[in-house]
């Protein structure tokens, strides 16, 4: 009895532990893009970025990508809707500079507010580069003081669709 007693509060113990060192749970910043000196010098392969909510900010997607042929796919869904469309090199490099001007690789992995929240809306970006390199971002009802990176982002990736 005293030995399951005793391997049962040593697997709560671990358990507590892995809890504890996982970013959902806390309010630690494990970045390995915040020891990145200088934003990645290759193409950019793709953005995806992603903002879910409840009912101020629906589930939204925002994505670029560069295919295999060498050309470049923009795309922007919505919880109820999807859309896609080409782009030019042109655009790459708008992204690529927007979010190289944005400071990206020196964002945060993780942004969470300190408060108590139970409703409220989530972001996150993932870009990934030719030379294996990748900057992760995200946050849960906060994010960095400059997110001009992201919004620039957004605004490119909006515009293809405006016309």
């Amino acid at each position: 009895m005293l030995k399951n007693f005793l391997l049962t509060l040593i697997s709560l113990a671990f358990v507590a532990f892995l809890f504890s060192r996982c970013s959902f749970f806390s309010h630690e910043d494990y970045s390995p893009q915040a020891k990145m000196k200088e934003f990645p010098n290759a193409k950019i392969t793709s953005v995806r970025f992603v903002e879910q909510g409840t009912m101020a900010i629906p589930n939204q997607v925002r994505s670029f990508e560069r295919l295999s042929d060498g050309r470049c796919l923009a795309k922007k869904a919505n919880y109820d809707k999807a859309d896609s469309t080409y782009c030019s090199q042109d655009v790459a490099d708008r992204i690529y500079d927007c979010l190289k001007n944005g400071r990206l690789h020196k964002y945060k992995s993780n942004y969470r507010t300190k408060m108590h929240v139970l409703d409220g809306s989530s972001w996150s970006i993932n870009v990934k580069f030719e030379d294996g390199s990748s900057i992760r971002s995200g946050g849960y009802m906060a994010h960095p003081n400059d997110f001009s990176a992201v919004a620039g982002f957004k605004d490119i990736i909006e515009s293809l669709f405006s016309k």
